[in-house]
């Protein structure tokens, strides 16, 4: 359970509304487009976007004249004008990505929008009542870089050719947001049917944020492994299981803040999606309510793991990291350990050799620890790929196959939660650097996936 005493302001939790098709106007690092470097750690903070805000109406049942009307509003609120407006692919309802003019002489900043927005009410002693807004909730518009080596197959796959025929109530269903996947790495059919699905969803099997389509073919390679590592140990165990492949992250790994929070939107959609895994992360930016606000309207159905990032740092009191940093319920934060040995040794004795040196950590934000390194994933294609993934995206990737085979459709998210808690060794001289020192072992280290 997340103990995180890091906060995050104005949560709003809203109504889904109705989708209609439309579109309106291995490397161990995690990078950042347009970053900043905080004195102290060196670490990357992820530049605003001066002329950009993300914004969620608090109502989304409100007809397009409403929100018209509110936006003109908002406008004169707090001197700005919108020069385009997007909205998520086929959901007009859904968040918006305002591009604005920031050149008005009363116009406060984007900082001012979206930390200490204002309403057109005063206090008792004449000052502005900073309240926030009565209407919507404004996000920081930002990028992130996961940065990776690019790989990619052949293209020769088609993804109809790789979508499991029927959803089968006794599978396990995978999203995985992140660069999308390429099918020419996986034999056999393994995504998810949107297909028929009525409820809101579009596509066939995932969507492309990037492109704004419905073939979310990975050109990065990042999305593929962490798929490969997922899919290979869940194959491995005989669980039956389906992915969803959510491509928020371009084919040099940079993706935007308003990308996630559409591909995250995206899943929320859909009732039966049991894990999500969040191989990616940033650092500082405390604004992000859009985006856990979604993620918490899901949690009685949807188990989120979150990579915890390689900087070697403690995000408990140093610089947050998020989205591994958020406070919900069902998300686990993954950290990295790595273990040097030269013999084969048993348990507990293997314990005492298992160190967190590249990972980040923190006892009130990582949940648990998985391998960092060591994994050896054969993509198959012509000819095949090996490839020798390191970081905590991998580690969470681990995870996200323990949540598949420890998944019982009988139990609640939460005891899932549990069960993965559960399987954990416990290694106390760690516990500082890791919720009471969790520990998922991977005794087969050396198996290829």
């Amino acid at each position: 359970m997340k103990k995180s005493i890091v906060i995050v302001a104005c949560v709003c939790v809203s109504l889904i509304g109705v989708w209609g098709c439309s579109v309106d106007e291995d490397n161990l690092e995690e990078g950042f487009l347009n970053f900043e470097k905080t004195a102290s750690q060196n670490i990357p903070i992820p530049d605003i976007i001066r002329n950009q805000v993300v914004v969620r109406f608090r109502d989304t049942t409100l007809s397009d004249i409403e929100k018209r009307n509110k936006r003109i509003t908002i406008e004169g609120l707090y001197n700005f004008n919108i020069l385009k407006k997007e909205t998520c692919d086929c959901d007009k309802n859904g968040p918006e990505l305002w591009t604005i003019d920031t050149t008005h002489n009363n116009f406060m900043g984007v900082e001012h929008l979206v930390e200490n927005l204002v309403t057109n009410q005063s206090s008792s002693n004449g000052d502005e009542n900073v309240e926030g807004d009565e209407h919507a909730v404004y996000d920081y518009q930002f990028y992130i870089t996961i940065a990776n080596n690019t790989l990619s197959g052949n293209y020769t796959t088609s993804i109809n050719n790789r979508i499991i025929a029927s959803n089968n109530p006794d599978y396990v269903n995978i999203a995985i947001l992140d660069t999308g996947v390429d099918y020419d790495f996986f034999p056999d059919p393994f995504l998810y049917n949107t297909k028929n699905i009525r409820n809101g969803t579009f596509g066939i099997s995932g969507w492309d944020y990037i492109n704004h389509d419905n073939d979310s073919r990975d050109d990065n390679g990042h999305g593929s492994k962490i798929t490969k590592i997922i899919t290979t140990e869940l194959n491995t165990s005989n669980i039956p299981h389906q992915i969803l492949p959510i491509k928020a992250f371009d084919q040099d790994g940079s993706g935007s803040y308003f990308d996630i929070v559409c591909g995250m939107n995206y899943i929320s959609k859909l009732h039966n999606i049991h894990a999500v895994n969040m191989s990616f992360g940033w650092y500082g930016l405390r604004n992000q309510s859009i985006l856990k606000a979604i993620m918490e309207e899901i949690t009685d159905d949807t188990l989120f793991i979150t990579s915890a990032g390689n900087y070697g740092i403690n995000i408990d009191e140093e610089t947050p990291h998020f989205p591994s940093g958020y406070d919900i319920d069902n998300l686990l934060g993954v950290g990295g350990y790595e273990l040097s040995l030269e013999e084969e040794l048993e348990l507990p004795d293997l314990l005492e050799f298992i160190t967190l040196e590249r990972s980040n950590y923190g006892s009130l934000n990582i949940d648990l620890a998985a391998p960092i390194d060591n994994y050896t994933l054969v993509m198959q294609s012509n000819p095949n790929l090996t490839v020798h993934p390191v970081g905590t995206s991998f580690s969470a990737a681990y995870i996200t196959s323990i949540a598949g085979k420890l998944y019982d459709k009988e139990n609640s998210t939460l005891q899932l939660y549990t069960d993965i808690m559960d399987t954990c060794h416990k290694v106390p001289r760690l516990q500082r650097k890791i919720e009471e020192g969790n520990i998922m072992l991977r005794l087969n280290n050396r198996q290829s996936f």
